[in-house]
């Protein structure tokens, strides 16, 4: 069936879902890389890993903060525009840190540019697969998290070649330059949702949640947004910490650096048997029982 927008809500289903687990895959995996680039930092300009970490942190402040604007930004416009615009901000702060000699310029560059374009990864690839899944929305989502995995399985190791043949610099242009291209194109293939209502065709596995929830000022005054906020919080400033801070630390006890950068691409790789058996479960349990599993 051909909707008003002029395609068929059923097969495009499946590009949708390739669509939001590339950008997962190619926004979480070229950040995570950062980490790969910190010994070439310390060894350049002779700056502390707290100094460097910190424009990592800084880019994941801005992407929370803008994380909500952009929410607001895709319910009004839709995912395509946001996409396109956020990946001009994505490849261009990642180029420019190769021009980063000083601590400010690196935290304007990858803290601040890089952060902006960072900030639409997560909302508009699940906040798009989730309008267009309702029956299956964990597995689907699931499903788009594995492309996180895939990122930083594929990413890492690849920014280790590229340091190691082309040296750091030209490594952080030549990612950014991927990672523009790759999101402004996987951009154009966005659709915020089906624009029908499949929930009354039983033979069509693709919905598309009519859920009339809570606004955002309800929201906000429940414990349970501000619990989530708070868990959410505190998981990603571990999570993030380990991955920003492992690749220095195995070659600090003598590991060289393409199987250091292989260590952080191992912990995206068994990530994604976890992603998507969890996306599975919840389905089935509920979120409460998985969430604790996957904190302990």
């Amino acid at each position: 069936m051909i909707n008003h927008k002029g395609y068929n809500p059923a097969s495009y289903g499946h590009i949708i879902t390739a669509v939001c687990f590339s950008i997962q895959a190619v926004g979480v995996g070229i950040y995570i890389s950062y980490g790969v680039f910190f010994n070439s930092f310390m060894d350049e300009f002779n700056w502390s890993r707290a100094t460097i970490a910190g424009a990592s942190a800084a880019a994941l402040f801005v992407m929370g903060f803008f994380g909500i604007l952009i929410g607001r930004l895709n319910d009004k416009f839709g995912p395509r525009i946001l996409m396109s615009i956020a990946s001009v901000l994505f490849g261009f702060g990642f180029c420019l840190v190769s021009q980063a000699d000083t601590v400010l310029k690196l935290y304007l560059f990858f803290g601040l540019v890089f952060g902006m374009g960072l900030s639409t990864v997560d909302v508009i690839a699940l906040t798009t697969i989730a309008r267009w899944y309702a029956r299956s929305r964990g597995r689907m989502t699931g499903l788009v998290k594995v492309g996180t995995g895939a990122g930083q399985f594929t990413f890492p190791i690849l920014a280790s070649f590229l340091i190691s043949w082309f040296g750091w610099k030209n490594a952080f242009i030549y990612l950014g330059i991927f990672g523009f291209l790759s999101l402004f194109i996987l951009a154009q293939f966005l659709r915020r949702d089906p624009g029908v209502n499949s929930d009354n065709d039983p033979s069509d596995k693709l919905t598309v949640s009519q859920d009339h929830g809570l606004s955002f000022s309800q929201a906000m005054k429940t414990p349970e947004m501000w619990l989530i906020c708070i868990i959410n919080m505190l998981v990603v400033s571990c999570l993030m910490g380990v991955l920003i801070h492992i690749v220095p630390h195995v070659r600090d006890i003598g590991i060289s650096p393409h199987r250091a950068a292989g260590i952080l691409s191992a912990i995206g790789a068994i990530s994604m048997a976890g992603r998507f058996v969890s996306g599975i479960a919840i389905d089935r349990t509920g979120s409460k029982m998985i969430m604790g599993i996957c904190f302990g």
